[in-house]
């Protein structure tokens, strides 16, 4: 009875990991090449927008805010994956890939040029496993990353190094839905967070907030190919008060 117990112990041991090997993941395409979504409205008022090169990528990221907008432009390598983010101005943000993978990421500040950072990504079945983070060429923390059966990531855990403490400094929780992640968000999600599926409860945190991050959670609707067509967003400890709704709109 004892080795008919190990033996069914191992074996369901061995398919567990199994299910941590995932495809290999494209890191860098943050469209869909089935719908191109091209605007984002937010309570009946235009939020995002984005803007397609001939290649079908897309090169802007536009967001609208109250009485003003703010624009991240975007380039890209053979392979379709961003090399390059600009935004706010001043900010800078390089990918570097080998072999279609994901190995560095670096931003830059173009007013304080000896302002940088770098991430250094390590893989484990098919995924970043964990980012070492340079400041000034300085370790300063590592990043672990979580992922769901589906290869989504569940969390995105920033230690810091001389830290004792397990509380981390920055944190991204999700979990998900099963349709289909018309769009990468860089504004608001990192290019090392990937998302096959839509967010349906996620919580963002730093260590420096003055209270604890709210988990909000998104109700959406799908057209008949899976893709999201509307949505509502709520605070997850108020599940029937609607905060925001959102409205999809693709390329016809």
């Amino acid at each position: 009875m004892k080795k008919v117990f190990l033996f069914l112990f191992f074996s369901s041991f061995i398919l567990s990991c199994e299910t941590l090997t995932f495809p290999d993941a494209i890191y860098g395409k943050i469209g869909n090449s089935q719908k191109h979504l091209v605007k984002i409205s937010q309570d009946e008022q235009l939020w995002t927008e984005l803007k397609y090169d001939i290649r079908n990528r897309i090169y802007q990221i536009i967001r609208y805010y109250e009485n003003e907008s703010d624009t991240a432009f975007l380039e890209y390598n053979t392979n379709n994956q961003v090399t390059e983010r600009k935004y706010g101005k001043i900010y800078v943000d390089k990918y570097i890939y080998q072999n279609g993978k994901l190995i560095q990421s670096l931003s830059f500040n173009l007013q304080n040029p000896e302002w940088n950072v770098k991430l250094v990504y390590r893989y484990k079945n098919n995924r970043i496993d964990y980012a070492n983070k340079y400041m000034n060429n300085n370790l300063v923390s590592k990043i672990q990353f979580g992922y769901n059966n589906n290869g989504n990531v569940i969390s995105r855990k920033e230690y810091g190094i001389e830290s004792t403490s397990d509380i981390p400094m920055k944190e991204y929780n999700y979990t998900y839905d099963n349709k289909i992640n018309p769009f990468h968000d860089l504004i608001y999600c990192p290019i090392d967070i990937i998302q096959t599926n839509n967010a349906v409860t996620m919580y963002h945190y730093a260590i420096f907030m003055s209270s604890l991050p709210t988990v909000y959670g998104m109700n959406y609707e799908y057209d008949k190919d899976g893709f999201p067509i509307s949505a509502t967003r709520y605070d997850t400890k108020h599940p029937y008060i609607t905060l925001n709704t959102y409205k999809f709109i693709y390329n016809q």
